[in-house]
């Protein structure tokens, strides 16, 4: 008997003797305290555990009988069994670009500026003809034919997709898109969002996702216009977005300059009143270097942003990750074991797909508008084999991420920047994520002891289970876990 090389332990909640177990592939949540804290603290031999708790544990998945290669296999088969299914069962989710052109020239952005730029073929726009043939065309992508009970999203990308010059087209392309069924969203920089006003709703453009990096001093060094200012149209268009029930996701980019003005920003957030809006949601990401080496002196991480928020308790904008594996945990501990399995990272490997002006398909947003990394055309109706190494990657298929402990919560990260790291498109890329996994379970553990009928419970019989159901991990047993899992909406 083992321990498990998938539990992760974190000891020592708020400076006290009480440890927090949390096993990626069962699920399994379980607070420690007294001799099996310390027993597994010290790391001492499963046998030195009573024969209850060993029972309990092997049960849990924390403990493992056999070799740690065979629990290594035992995630590879999970993996591999549950993509198929996410593959399967996925989403009908697909990106439009209307054009590659772009109102902004941002330092840190991934796309090369000269697709920004336009006016040569190579960046020509969408017709309102070619939106109506995309969104028909996109039934043989999967869109009616793929799990038509599932909803159908399709998501405008850029570029920027939401300027005037492409208006008609978008508008178009909203209208076929609304009555062939689909839910519309929008990934865009919101300068010229007010001229869009007729197209914003809940059964129109119903979400959007907006950049405002900093308050506006900070911003318009960071976005400006072409050497215009752009924060206050931005700011009025969120208004606008947020009064016509558009669900907005603010976004800001924070470099290591942005880290010590975040609680400023968040004083100016809260007092325009966005908080107060259920449709109002205000994350952070870390800048990464993409085309501009320079960034490397200022790119902040997600372990950065963690350390920063962590002192800044009432900032409304969470971290990459500290908001989603929260909320993992809280799903583990309402609906119990298996929950929540992430065997990917991204909709690329489960069939998302961005289709450009020219009749490219990529699958990855960071490849589109470089022709080299294009898996399709969708002018021709083809998909070609490029396309096939996205669908395969998962964390059972990487020789790395299946020894991770944080496997199925990480899914291995972006493929993309992988490769531009290591070479490699199975590699990991782990991006600051066990920091934030950190911060968010002990945050949890926290929470759960303030409970005073779990910290009697705990002190009474030196361990706790959050979660309920168990299951021992064998060979035998992938076929049933399986069948139990629920993999993560993407």
């Amino acid at each position: 008997m083992i321990y498990s090389q998938y539990t992760d332990f974190f000891g020592e909640i708020g400076g006290a003797p009480v440890g927090l177990l949390v096993n990626s592939i069962t699920g399994a949540v379980d607070l420690i305290a007294g001799t099996i804290y310390r027993a597994w603290a010290q790391h001492s031999a499963p046998e030195t555990f009573s024969e209850s708790v060993r029972s309990r544990f092997l049960q849990r998945g924390h403990f493992y009988t056999g070799a740690a290669v065979l629990e290594q296999q035992f995630l590879a088969s999970v993996s591999a069994a549950l993509h198929e299914k996410a593959v399967a069962e996925a989403t009908n989710a697909f990106w439009i670009i209307p054009t590659y052109r772009c109102n902004l020239r941002c330092a840190y952005c991934f796309q090369d500026h000269a697709l920004h730029e336009g006016g040569t073929p190579a960046t020509r726009d969408m017709t309102s003809a070619d939106a109506i043939d995309l969104v028909d065309l996109l039934d043989q992508y999967g869109g009616i034919g793929r799990r038509p009970e599932r909803p159908r999203y399709i998501t405008l990308f850029g570029g920027e997709p939401l300027m005037r010059s492409v208006g008609e087209t978008v508008r178009t392309l909203v209208d076929r898109a609304r009555k062939k069924g689909y839910k519309i969203s929008a990934v865009t920089n919101g300068v010229e969002l007010e001229h869009f006003a007729d197209v914003l709703g809940p059964d129109l453009i119903r979400w959007v996702q907006i950049t405002l990096d900093g308050v506006q001093r900070s911003h318009e060094k960071r976005r400006s216009s072409c050497g215009a200012p752009s924060f206050e149209a931005i700011v009025r268009g969120i208004d606008l977005a947020l009064s016509q029930g558009v669900k907005v996701s603010l976004r800001t980019n924070v470099d290591r300059k942005l880290l010590d003005e975040l609680a400023g920003m968040d004083e100016w957030v809260k007092a325009r009143g966005w908080t107060a809006f259920k449709n109002f949601r205000w994350y952070t990401s870390g800048v990464e270097v993409h085309n501009n080496p320079s960034l490397k002196k200022v790119a902040a991480t997600t372990a950065d942003l963690v350390s920063n928020w962590s002192g800044l308790r009432t900032i409304a904008a969470r971290p990459p990750y500290v908001g989603k594996h929260a909320a993992t945990l809280r799903k583990l501990r309402q609906r119990g074991i298996s929950e929540r399995i992430e065997t990917s990272a991204c909709g690329a490997h489960t069939g998302m797909m961005f289709f450009d002006p020219l009749g490219d398909v990529y699958a990855c947003a960071e490849q589109a508008g470089q022709v080299e990394f294009a898996v399709g055309n969708w002018r021709n109706h083809t998909l070609g084999p490029s396309a096939l190494p996205w669908a395969s990657r998962h964390v059972g298929a990487s020789p790395i991420c299946s020894r991770c402990s944080n496997a199925f919560f990480c899914g291995g990260g972006c493929a993309n920047a992988a490769m531009q790291n290591g070479g490699d498109f199975f590699g990991p890329r782990c991006n600051g994520i066990k920091d934030a996994i950190d911060f968010a379970s002990r945050d949890f553990a926290r929470n759960l002891l303030s409970d005073a009928v779990i910290a009697r419970e705990l002190e009474a019989h030196g361990s706790f289970s959050v979660n309920d159901d168990s299951i021992v991990l064998s060979s035998e047993s992938v076929d049933i876990f399986v069948a139990r899992a629920s993999c993560a909406p993407l």
